[in-house]
C-alpha cells in the first residue's frame, strides 16, 4: 500500500458527494484511488461496499485491481473468501469485487445493500447498468456512512459519448448538479509512477489514442476514430422540415436473426432505419440534408425478427418502403422473396446490393455528417448509436453503421425511383 497522492487525498475529502468520476487518464492512480476509498469505512460493522469491472478476466489479471487487493491486505488481518471474491475485515466490514459481462448481469445485485459502489473503467459498461446500481445504495438508519457512487476511466470504449454527457466532459458538472463531480488525474499527478518510462510506453500508440491516455481527452472522437458524434446535428421534431421538402424517406434493415443465448451473450443486432432526404440544404442548396428520423433495434429469434419488421412497417404506412440488403445468389433472391410475399404483403419491399467492406461503404455518411448534413431526431434513445458509431469499425457491433450506410444509399437510389416530387409521410 502506497502513501496517497495529493488527488487521492482530495478524492476521499468528498464523501459528502453522492457521485464522482475520477481520472480520465492513464497513469493518474485510478485504480490505487478505488481500492483507498472503498476502504475508507472498513472499521464500521455492517459496511460494503463493491467494485466492478465489465468482465471477470479484467478483475483478475496481474496487476489489476482484485490482484493489487491481495498485495495491499493480505498482510492485514483481513480474510479472502475466494468463492465470494469478498474481502472480510475483522470489523465484519466487506468489500467485495464483480463484474457485469451481460447487459442485464446488474440483476445479480437486485437483492444486495452496499454503502460504496465503484466503477472502473466506466466507459466500458452501459448506461442502465450504472443507473441499475444507485438502487442498490443503502444504509441502516442512523448510520454515518456515507453513500457513495464513484468510477474511474478513461476516454474511448464503448460508453464514451454516455460519461461524456453525465458528467460533462471535459469540463465536469456545474454548480447545478452538485451532488455529482469529475476529478481529473494524469500522469504529472501520479509521483509513484515512472512517468518517463511511461511516457515512452505512450509514444508508441496513435496520436488520438495517446491524447486520449496521456491527457484525458474527452473532446477528440472515441477509439474508432470514423464518425464523430459532434458531427451530428440534434434537433427537436418542431425543427423537422415540413413533408414536402422531403424528397423521399425510407426504413432499411440491417438483419440478423440471433438472440441472446449462453454461448453467444452478446449477438449482432437487427436494426432499422428511417431516414429522410430533403430535396434541398440548409448547409449547401446543392446538396440534399439527410435525417434520422428512427432507429429500431432489437436481438431477436429469425420469427421474432420478422415479427418485429412486420409490425414497424405496418406503424411506417405502406407509403414508406422497406429496404433489404440482399446478397448475391439464390439465398438472397429467396430471402426479399419472403418479405415481399409472406412478411410485407402490400408494402414497397426493395433489395439493396452492396458493394465494399462496411468501412468503405461508411465514408459518405461520414462525410455527410461533418459537413453538417446529417440530422437525428432529440427524442430518440440515441446513447447505442453515438457509442456505435464513435468506435466503429474496432467497436464490438456496427449493425447501426451498417444501417445506416445502407439507409443513405437507398435514399440516393429512392430518389431516382420514385416521382421526387410526391410529399411522404414520416
Amino acid at each position: 500500500m502506497v502513501s496517497p497522492t495529493p488527488k487521492q487525498t482530495a478524492l476521499m475529502l468528498l464523501n459528502n458527494t453522492l457521485e464522482v468520476l475520477y481520472g480520465g487518464a492513464a497513469g493518474g492512480g485510478k485504480s490505487e484511488g478505488a481500492l483507498l476509498m472503498a476502504s475508507q469505512y472498513v472499521d464500521i460493522p455492517h459496511y460494503s461496499g463493491l467494485i466492478l469491472r465489465r468482465t471477470y478476466r479484467d478483475l483478475a489479471l496481474p496487476g489489476a485491481l482484485m490482484d493489487r487487493s491481495h498485495q495491499w491486505w493480505n498482510p492485514t488481518d483481513a480474510m479472502w473468501d475466494g468463492a465470494e471474491h469478498t474481502w472480510v475485515f475483522p470489523s465484519g466490514a466487506r468489500i467485495a469485487f464483480g463484474y457485469m459481462e451481460k447487459e442485464n448481469d446488474h440483476l445479480r445485485y437486485q437483492s444486495a445493500e452496499f454503502q460504496f459502489v465503484d466503477f472502473d473503467e466506466l466507459s466500458q459498461f452501459s448506461e442502465h447498468q450504472y443507473r441499475y446500481l444507485f438502487s442498490r445504495l443503502r444504509r441502516l438508519e442512523g448510520s454515518d456512512v456515507p453513500l457513495r457512487m464513484r468510477a474511474q476511466t478513461n476516454p474511448g470504449g464503448p460508453g464514451h459519448e454516455w460519461v461524456k454527457k453525465r458528467f460533462d466532459l471535459p469540463r465536469g458538472p456545474g454548480p447545478d448538479m452538485p451532488q455529482r463531480k469529475f476529478l481529473p488525474s494524469t500522469l504529472d499527478d501520479n509521483p509513484h509512477l515512472d512517468a518517463t518510462q511511461y511516457e515512452r510506453s505512450l509514444s508508441e500508440l496513435s496520436e488520438l489514442t495517446r491524447r486520449q491516455l496521456r491527457y484525458g481527452d474527452w473532446s477528440i472522437a472515441a477509439a474508432g476514430g470514423r464518425f464523430d458524434p459532434a458531427d451530428f446535428r440534434v434537433i427537436t421534431r418542431d425543427k423537422l422540415p415540413p413533408s414536402a421538402e422531403f424528397a423521399t424517406v425510407i426504413r432499411y434493415w440491417d438483419t440478423a436473426a440471433s438472440a441472446p443465448t449462453d454461448s453467444d451473450p452478446d449477438p449482432d443486432w437487427t436494426v432499422g432505419m428511417k431516414l429522410g432526404m430533403t430535396k434541398r440544404g440548409t448547409v449547401n442548396t446543392d446538396l440534399p440534408d439527410f435525417y434520422i428520423l428512427d432507429i429500431i433495434r432489437v436481438r431477436r429469434d429469425p420469427g421474432g425478427t420478422q415479427q418485429t419488421i412486420a409490425e414497424t412497417a405496418r406503424k411506417d404506412g405502406v407509403g414508406i418502403p422497406q429496404w433489404f440488403e440482399q446478397e448475391r445468389g439464390g439465398a438472397g433472391k429467396l430471402l426479399i422473396g419472403t418479405y415481399q410475399q409472406t412478411v410485407l404483403p402490400g408494402h414497397m419491399v426493395y433489395p439493396l446490393y452492396v458493394t465494399g467492406d462496411k468501412e468503405t461503404r461508411a465514408i459518405l455518411p461520414s462525410q455527410i455528417a461533418r459537413e453538417g448534413r446529417m440530422f437525428i431526431l432529440d427524442e430518440m434513445f440515441r446513447e447505442p448509436f453515438f457509442d456505435e458509431i464513435s468506435q466503429f469499425p474496432i467497436g464490438a457491433h456496427d449493425d447501426q453503421v451498417d444501417a445506416l450506410s445502407g439507409a443513405t444509399e437507398a435514399c440516393r437510389r429512392s430518389r431516382i425511383m420514385f416521382d421526387v416530387g410526391q410529399a411522404r409521410q414520416y
